[in-house]
């Protein structure tokens, strides 16, 4: 068919990467994420974790 599925194969990664990063958490994947707030002693930065994560701490 010449149909390119480069772009379609990139953005499929790109989404897995996305899944395996923010709902995986080496463990169990998570079903949502909430973003928290990290200070440090340059700032503050904005960082999403499982939900399951926070009720298990």
């Amino acid at each position: 068919m010449g149909l390119n599925n480069t772009e379609i194969l990139r953005a499929a990664d790109e989404l897995n990467a996305t899944i395996q990063r923010y709902f995986y958490t080496g463990k169990f994947y998570s079903q949502s994420i909430t973003s928290t707030v990290v200070y440090t002693s340059n700032g503050s930065q904005v960082t999403y974790v499982p939900i399951e994560y926070l009720t298990r701490q």
